[in-house]
């Protein structure tokens, strides 16, 4: 810089300005004296004004001047001063690369930068090591193709999220793919770099390993599903409390049983919930615990739905890794039940004892094998012992009479397996006395020994057992009259009546045949005789009781031969016999006896009523049976208007009922009629033909 500008620059211009206009003024003064010889003061104005501009306009000159001089140096300085600062800038920038780029290879996550189509740009050691592969093969592939497929739509998501500027960093839990197929958990902090116009240029993503941590975590939360389901799933109460009595975990049961949910209970204490009385008791179980350190047991009762339950409550306490103490659990097992059980055992018990003390009847416990237990005196007097330690030890089973010994043990098993039965059956007491007992057993749980025991009351009925037999008795000779009686008269109205008609008929035939065939009529007359001279024996017989004689075959087949004679002797129906003998020879003699009844009986119902002349009778062995056939080619009959009517349909039904026989009856008007009875061959059959 210049002397003169440096002396410029330390003068006051405004004082020179000043100056100059009072000069310039005096000067012009003076001048205009000396030219005029007096003031004019046009010089002097001009002169200042003059002066005025051209001092001002130096001024600014140098005004100028020195702006631009100092503009120059602070230009010159700023010169000096960027490059300083871009040097610093340029050294920051490379340092700050450098940190960078060690910290981005260098790091103990893995770390990438990843373009905007998912293509890596660049990957550390780290995250090469964290997938299996080498830096060149991630370099060739994508995030998406690692990214396992449930993850990936939600990373996607944020990625456009990203781009479009909603969000400006985002994190989440995400799985790759190994290079050797495992699935890695990482976690994910990725954000965006743009140019100076705000264009996306590359991703920033850090990935930390946390494999292990899932792993951990999903075993934790296994456990903790596990110990929930236990909680949720068990039949008890449970609860968690802190120091101060508030409930921290409750199950499933504990909410279902008080109908409050888990929201509502925990936080709360036993005095925001249960009635006065029951939280008092409950929290003062709940000191004992606190202030003894150690596990105890009470039995607490609440308020249900139904009533107050009584519970066994197992409450201990709850300590820190460190041994603190910081809470109390309990788990609460609901005891109503046994409770109610155990009193009503009690009652039981009372009832049998004063059953025991008190009844009439014999009234006793057995053990399983049978073995006495306990009898009242009642039941001492019936088995004939003195005191009780005569009877106690002693095997029931060898007081009932050996027939009647498998029924009452089958009896005594049914009990002991728990069904109540009743049994009559005789005993022989200990001094040899029969008596007859009907018992009423029940099983009976005996709360000492935990088995099952036969509790019995038994009643001595032998006189009321020779009453019934004597009744009975008298019922079975009583139904042997009955049946006696319907014999006698099914046989007076099957031989006698029968026969007696039989007889009328040939005598009214032989009051005609004496004015035209009298040699005929006497025949007649004496085959009369000879069939009334059998119904007087037959009624003889009746009179004095006498039972029939069992017919052999030849005589079953000599019998119907002759009842065929009769018949066509009397009206001239002819009857032809088809009669096998060994088929005759099968029959027992109960059916030799009534069969002979039921051919005579529809060859009656022939002569009387079907107006026929021809008819058969067969005995044939066919298959399994004996089959017996009468038939003849009358008028017939329709069944159903005949049923219910006469003797004579309903005699031959009871005497097939009494075979066991099928008797079939088959006819309609103007077609004859034909009755069938099947017998079936039995062992019987055979030892009465041997």
């Amino acid at each position: 810089m210049s002397a003169l500008l440096l002396a410029f620059k330390r003068v006051n211009f405004w004082h020179f300005v000043w100056s100059a206009v009072v000069l310039s003024t005096l000067l012009s003064l003076l001048l205009s004296q000396l030219i005029h010889g007096h003031i004019v003061w046009e010089y002097p104005v001009a002169a200042t004004f003059i002066a005025f501009t051209v001092a001002s306009l130096l001024i600014y000159l140098i005004q100028r001047l020195r702006n631009l001089e100092q503009a120059l140096v602070e230009s010159a300085h700023h010169r000096a001063k960027d490059a300083t600062e871009r040097r610093r800038a340029d050294n920051a920038l490379l340092e700050s690369q450098e940190r960078f780029g060690n910290a981005f290879r260098d790091a103990a996550i893995g770390m990438a930068l990843v373009g905007t189509d998912g293509h890596w740009l660049q990957v550390n050691p780290a995250l090469c090591e964290l997938v299996g592969y080498t830096e060149q093969e991630l370099l060739a592939t994508t995030f998406q193709a690692l990214t396992h497929p449930a993850d990936l739509d939600v990373d996607l998501a944020f990625v456009r999220q990203m781009l479009t500027g909603e969000i400006r960093t985002y994190h989440m839990e995400k799985r790759y793919f190994h290079k050797q197929g495992q699935i890695v958990w990482i976690m994910l902090s990725v954000s965006l770099v743009r140019d100076p116009v705000g264009q996306p240029l590359y991703f920033i993503s850090q990935i930390q390993y946390i494999t292990e941590r899932k792993q951990v975590q999903e075993k934790l939360l296994e456990s903790e599903a596990r110990f929930r389901a236990i909680l949720d799933n068990s039949p008890t109460m449970i609860f968690l409390k802190d120091m101060e009595g508030r409930y921290l975990l409750v199950n499933r049961q504990f909410e279902s049983m008080f109908h409050l949910d888990h929201k509502t209970i925990v936080g709360k204490t036993d005095v925001e919930i249960f009635s006065p009385q029951q939280a008092a008791a409950v929290q003062a179980n709940d000191r004992e615990v606190v202030q003894g350190g150690v596990p105890l047991q009470f039995e607490e009762v609440a308020l249900h739905d139904d009533g107050p339950h009584t519970s066994i409550v197992f409450k201990f306490p709850l300590r820190t890794m460190e041994g603190t103490l910081y809470g109390i659990g309990g788990i609460t097992t609901d005891i109503t039940e046994r409770k109610q059980a155990e009193e009503e055992r009690k009652k039981q018990e009372l009832l049998v004892t004063l059953m025991l003390s008190t009844g009439p009847g014999c009234i006793k416990r057995l053990a399983a094998d049978g073995t006495l237990h306990q009898m009242n005196p009642a039941g001492l007097k019936m088995i004939e012992a003195d005191c009780e330690e005569d009877a106690l030890g002693l095997s029931v089973f060898n007081l009932v009479v050996p027939e009647h010994r498998a029924a009452f043990m089958e009896m005594h098993q049914d009990v002991i397996n728990g069904c109540a039965r009743t049994l009559q059956f005789e005993i022989l007491g200990l001094r040899g006395t029969r008596r007859w007992m009907e018992t009423y057993a029940v099983p009976f749980q005996n709360p000492v020994i935990g088995q099952t025991e036969h509790l019995a009351v038994t009643h001595d009925i032998t006189e009321r057992y020779r009453a019934e037999e004597a009744l009975r008795a008298s019922e079975e000779q009583l139904r042997k009259v009955l049946e006696e009686r319907e014999q006698l008269s099914q046989d007076l109205h099957d031989n006698i009546i029968q026969t007696i008609y039989a007889i009328g008929m040939s005598l009214e035939e032989s009051r005609y045949l004496f004015h035209e065939d009298l040699q005929k009529a006497d025949k007649k007359l004496e085959h009369a005789v000879a069939s009334l001279n059998r119904v007087i024996s037959d009624v003889r017989n009746y009179i004095v009781w006498d039972k029939h004689e069992a017919l052999s075959g030849q005589q079953f087949c000599a019998k119907l031969a002759e009842l065929a004679v009769t018949m066509e002797s009397v009206q001239g129906i002819h009857f032809s016999l088809d009669l096998a003998v060994e088929a005759a020879q099968r029959l027992t003699p109960l059916e030799a006896l009534h069969l002979p009844h039921i051919v005579q009986e529809a060859m009656s119902n022939s002569l009387r009523h079907s107006q026929s002349r021809n008819g058969l009778v067969s005995l044939q062995l066919q298959g399994g049976h004996l089959r017996l056939e009468i038939r003849d080619d009358g008028v017939g009959f329709n069944l159903e208007d005949a049923l219910g009517q006469g003797h004579g349909l309903q005699n031959m039904t009871a005497r097939a009922q009494k075979l066991s026989a099928h008797l079939q009856i088959v006819s309609k008007p103007g077609s004859g009629v034909q009755i069938l009875v099947e017998l079936p061959l039995e062992d019987q059959h055979a030892r009465a033909s041997s």
